[in-house]
């Protein structure tokens, strides 16, 4: 089954599974609708999913397949390169995920999925048979490669699988009788003994895993992930049973995922702070100005609430938000008389200029935007759009008041430099009519209130 708009997309990745010696029998979805009534037709065997679609997307389509076919191998598919993205993903219950220009992976990643619903198959007969005969169930348990247990009301082991002790170092005689927290990091015996006191009052969800480590007989720290249910006997609830899975792997293979975009994030911060630079080095009058602004608005955003990604994106909105007059001619930067009419409106296309470069560059948050927005006014007054109140998105409106301030508290070559109170006093008396009141607020609360916090450049305005 796969979720796309795109049918050529969909037959590739169809294609690409092929290659890996898959007989592929493939439906395509588009809609909520449509995904709903596919699976409602036929249980797929596995979906691949678009994160990112007009009328719905990957997250929402993964709720309602975990409600339909829980057990169903799950591949998030996105054009996004983070890491905590990918981790998100796997978190809310997605078996994998991939990016769309990698797609030459996808053989092997639904391989795999394959493979490890094969194993969580497995791993549910184990629990079913238990439920119905201790007998049958210890004969399942003892082939299984994870680590079962069966923890008493106290904490004790009374039973532990021969492999599953074995890959710990242990046999299942060692393990059998001692205290579940003689095997576990001490960072995880709260979580164990949260989760045991759960299941044995019957509360929780009896589906849901969590993580504990465990420290093997050479006293290395081992990450599991923890099925449990409570264990029943004679209907009488008598201990826990766990399921562990060693992720080790897994750990390592998200550590390595995360260095590899926290290089890409300093990589991208250098190119934004090079191409920042360039911008300053045609108008020199204004050096510092992008990085001012950058800073102020920042600290604005902050101050106002916002999620840490809204920041960011405003962040490097900020430091770009004057990239357009890389196309206006520098003479006419640093032109030192007022500019006539032409040349203003000259000055005034380098939003869109700016919008236009930066277009179509993904990045993750709506920077182009941000940049075509920041000389909007909420009376409609602004430029290039002319845009009113919640037309203009609320980075614009925060990048827009930080640039007014610095600009008119600094030395511009057709003026001296107004001074810091001119500035609030100007954003003071227009709150509401050109720049939004919170932001406004937020702004002279920062620098009149808790100027210690604001950094050196801002403070030196005052």
């Amino acid at each position: 089954m796969i979720l796309e708009d795109n049918p050529k997309d969909a037959e590739l990745e169809a294609t690409q599974i092929q290659r890996d010696g898959f007989r592929v029998n493939w439906r395509i979805a588009s809609t909520k609708q449509e995904f709903v009534d596919e699976l409602k037709k036929e249980k797929p065997d596995i979906i691949l999913a678009d994160y990112s679609l007009p009328s719905f997307n990957g997250m929402a389509a993964l709720k309602i397949k975990q409600q339909i076919y829980p057990g169903v191998p799950f591949i998030m598919i996105s054009g996004k390169e983070e890491a905590d993205f990918a981790i998100q993903c796997i978190k809310a219950g997605a078996t994998d995920y991939i990016n769309k220009g990698r797609s030459y992976l996808l053989g092997p990643i639904v391989r795999r999925a394959l493979q490890e619903l094969q194993i969580y198959q497995d791993r549910i007969k184990a629990e079913k048979a238990l439920r119905e005969s201790e007998q049958q169930y210890r004969l399942l348990a003892e082939t299984a490669q994870d680590l079962i247990l069966i923890i008493d009301l106290e904490g004790n082991i009374i039973y532990a699988n021969e492999a599953g002790a074995y890959y710990l170092g242990y046999s299942r005689e060692m393990m059998t009788g001692m205290n579940i927290n003689y095997f576990l990091h001490p960072n995880s015996l709260s979580v164990e003994t949260k989760h045991r006191e759960e299941k044995i009052n019957l509360k929780g969800n009896n589906n849901h895993a969590f993580e504990l480590n465990m420290v093997d007989s050479e006293n290395r720290s081992i990450p599991y992930e923890v099925s449990s249910s409570p264990f029943i006997k004679d209907k009488k609830v008598m201990g826990v049973l766990y399921i562990a899975r060693n992720i080790s792997k897994r750990k390592e293979a998200e550590s390595k995922l995360r260095n590899s975009m926290n290089q890409i994030k300093k990589t991208m911060n250098a190119t934004i702070m090079t191409m920042a630079k360039v911008v300053e080095t045609r108008d020199p009058y204004t050096a510092g100005h992008q990085r001012n602004v950058s800073r102020l608005a920042t600290l604005i955003a902050r101050e106002m609430g916002l999620s840490a990604n809204e920041i960011e994106g405003i962040r490097v909105a900020s430091l770009l938000h004057d990239i357009g007059k890389l196309d206006i001619p520098s003479d006419l930067l640093s032109k030192p008389r007022r500019l006539t009419d032409v040349e203003f409106n000259l000055i005034k296309s380098h939003p869109q200029i700016g919008y236009d470069i930066l277009k179509n560059i993904d990045f993750p948050w709506p920077v182009s935007q941000l940049i075509l927005q920041h000389h909007e006014r909420l009376d409609g007054s602004g430029y290039p759009g002319g845009l009113i109140g919640k037309e203009i998105q609320l980075g614009a409106k925060i990048i827009a008041v930080a640039d007014v301030v610095e600009a008119m508290s600094s030395h511009r070559p057709y003026r001296p430099a107004l001074g810091l109170e001119k500035a609030l006093q100007e954003i003071q008396d227009y709150s509401g009519i050109l720049y939004d009141k919170e932001v406004v607020k937020n702004c002279i609360y920062l620098i009149k209130e808790k100027e210690h916090q604001v950094s050196l450049e801002i403070v030196n305005m005052i």
